[in-house]
């Protein structure tokens, strides 16, 4: 399978995908026991730990992608603070971004996806409600192109939408995937606090059968 990336956590920096993009690891990421091995543990209390690979990991804005991951929240968002699961930055200009995130909204958990060029306002969203329970591990799933996106939990689709989307112009965003954090204008925020493993950048769009095949090889997790 030709991933542009795969992370395993074991060891925590390493590009499985065989494409050399190696993390780096920010104020010392630790594992912990994972969905396959180690999972990369960013603590409790997340103020400063993030992973990052800066350069061009293959996937620009308006093509077709897929993100799968496995997440275990260790505390939950305060209230109406968001917090980062994976961070894309696609263009050398740094003008498009899509991030997958978890948040609180006025004490409701939710979970995000967009895609967004800040240059000419394209926006593509997908909102849900629902909360990632604290030591429980959830697949969540993001899937799409330059005319849709979908997110799924645990191989169940749980929202999409429809909206024509075309590469950016400039903007103050710069290139990589930052895992647990956003990461922009040189700086980190956003941090989670979670386990985070097997962490797959895609440039093709899974089936709903590969999203259930790569769900069910880990039953015993959930």
């Amino acid at each position: 399978m030709a991933y542009k990336a795969y992370y395993k956590f074991n060891p925590i920096v390493t590009d499985f995908s065989g494409n050399g993009k190696t993390l780096t690891n920010v104020n010392t990421v630790v594992q912990s026991p994972g969905i396959e091995g180690m999972a990369a543990d960013f603590s409790l209390n997340n103020i400063n730990k993030a992973l990052r690979y800066s350069g061009d990991f293959g996937v620009p804005f308006n093509s077709s992608f897929t993100i799968n991951c496995f997440v275990k929240m260790l505390s939950q968002p305060a209230t109406n603070t968001g917090k980062e699961i994976v961070f894309l930055s696609h263009e050398s200009n740094g003008g498009s971004v899509t991030y997958l995130r978890y948040y609180d909204e006025t004490s409701v958990k939710k979970i995000r996806v967009t895609r967004y060029t800040p240059s000419n306002g394209q926006y593509a969203d997908v909102n849900i409600a629902l909360t990632l329970t604290t030591d429980k591990w959830f697949m969540l799933s993001v899937t799409g192109d330059s005319n849709y996106l979908k997110l799924f939990v645990n191989a169940a689709e749980k929202g999409s939408t429809s909206n024509l989307l075309t590469a950016g112009g400039i903007g103050s965003y710069n290139q990589g995937i930052t895992i647990a954090a956003q990461y922009v204008n040189s700086s980190y925020s956003l941090f989670l606090s979670a386990a985070i493993d097997e962490v797959i950048i895609d440039s093709s769009v899974w089936s709903i059968a590969r999203i259930k095949n790569e769900f069910s090889r880990q039953r015993g997790f959930f």
